[in-house]
């Protein structure tokens, strides 16, 4: 059963499903059923690409991340000193009188 194979016209730098070869035989079903399995071939092989790129990206996010980690961690202690923070203490709200004066807390022991 001769089998022809033809490349659909679409401009050079097209990709993806636009570059898929059209197979034609003179059986119809046949034909069918092989332009369908070269265009679900084709598909996997694209998606296989995307996948491998995809982890490659990742990966290198991850050591960006690991770096920036590794400069906080090494910079943090350093940066406390400089500014001479520390912890804020949570600022108690004094009693005020009526007039909004404060009261004053004495302790009764003698």
């Amino acid at each position: 059963m001769p089998v022809q194979m033809k490349l659909l016209k679409r401009s050079s730098n097209s990709r993806g499903s636009s570059d898929i070869r059209t197979i034609t035989l003179k059986n119809t079903g046949t034909v069918q059923q092989v332009n369908r399995l070269y265009i679900l071939t084709v598909r996997r092989q694209s998606l296989l690409s995307k996948i491998n790129t995809l982890t490659h990206q990742l990966h290198e996010a991850k050591e960006i991340m690991k770096g920036i980690d590794a400069d906080i961690l090494g910079t943090e202690s350093q940066y406390r000193k400089l500014s001479g923070r520390r912890p804020h203490k949570k600022i108690e709200q004094k009693e005020l009188r009526e007039n909004g004066s404060r009261v004053k807390k004495m302790s009764l022991a003698y």
